[in-house]
């Protein structure tokens, strides 16, 4: 029987906290949760969520494919407007750009106050 929960599609792991045992806590896109036993490494293994509740015990063991969805891929994601998500590239970007804008009007008033 193909049911949501038992076909060999990739589980799309959306992170959503951390419970209060420092364990990474993820949700599928069947709304189930996982818990990292690892407490966030770079390997992590995961076990649902007892009764899907977020401060819940790690119950069983992950047994499908899974990718856990980096938050870029969350914004694109949640970007139903199609606004340009920013990286932290463009962020930085344009933050030094104001601050290099706002020392040239500073020395620009400060030159004219000397003529």
């Amino acid at each position: 029987m193909n049911t949501p929960e038992n076909i060999k599609d990739i589980l799309k792991l959306k992170p959503i906290g951390t419970d209060s045992w420092s364990r990474p806590v993820y949700e599928d896109q069947n709304g189930h949760l996982w818990k990292d036993i690892t407490l966030g490494s770079n390997k992590p293994k995961l076990c649902s969520a007892l009764n899907d509740a977020f401060d819940g015990e790690p119950d069983i063991p992950i047994r499908r494919p899974f990718t856990i969805l980096s938050k870029k891929d969350r914004l694109m994601k949640t970007n139903v407007f199609n606004i340009k998500c920013w990286t932290d590239t463009d962020v930085i970007v344009t933050i030094i750009l104001a601050m290099v804008t706002e020392i040239v009007m500073f020395f620009h008033q400060k030159m004219g106050e000397n003529t």
